[in-house]
């Protein structure tokens, strides 16, 4: 989920994945596997469905970390992380939630803005994601999809991990899930990890 200080911070879901299906088109004249981690792994998700509807040509591998299935990424009001006006607040949850580490810490006010700025506004694309059941991530003809996850993910528990197999799995397209024991969102950033 985590775009160059830069880059435009829209909370649209569509303009992201929009923009994300533009820059990699010219590169699917060969081989290619989309993977997205938290927010990055709905926009992956959803970038394979704008994938379909322009006829371009499939991925390999859909790589999916620490988050659910589209159809799971819609909350209600009640849990709407990117309505806490209060940045202290804001960076409080997010980071209980696992979905931000360390952004309170950074010294420079400037670059905490816009971390903070693009963090919130990954995060209300996320909580504002509508699958698009017109054109559901159901190639049906080969895409394996691996959906990873920390056994102690807060955000999101190992149940969502698993519903990718059961929102996804074909008779032509795998689905694999892969737990990782004793660890949580950030699971790969452990300076180790059991086999």
């Amino acid at each position: 989920g985590a775009r160059v200080i830069g880059s435009n911070a829209s909370s649209k879901m569509e303009d992201i994945v929009r923009d994300a299906t533009d820059a990699i088109a010219e590169e699917m004249d060969r081989p290619f596997v989309l993977i997205g981690h938290s927010f990055g792994a709905l926009v992956a998700a959803s970038v394979a469905s704008e994938i379909k509807k322009r006829y371009l040509p499939k991925p390999l591998m859909l790589c999916v970390s620490s988050c659910g299935t589209p159809n799971a990424a819609n909350c209600n009001d009640a849990t709407r992380l990117s309505s806490l006006v209060s940045e202290t607040a804001f960076l409080k949850e997010a980071e209980g939630r696992g979905w931000a580490k360390d952004v309170s810490e950074i010294d420079n006010e400037d670059v905490r803005e816009r971390a903070v700025e693009i963090l919130r506004a990954d995060i209300h694309a996320y909580e504002s994601a509508m699958y698009d059941a017109d054109a559901p991530f159901d190639f049906d003809n080969g895409v394996t999809i691996l959906a990873m996850g920390g056994e102690q993910d807060r955000s999101v528990p190992v149940e969502r991990i698993r519903d990718w197999k059961d929102e996804y799995e074909t008779k032509h397209n795998a689905v694999l899930i892969n737990v990782v024991k004793n660890a949580g969102h950030f699971y790969f950033t452990r300076t180790h990890v059991e086999t």
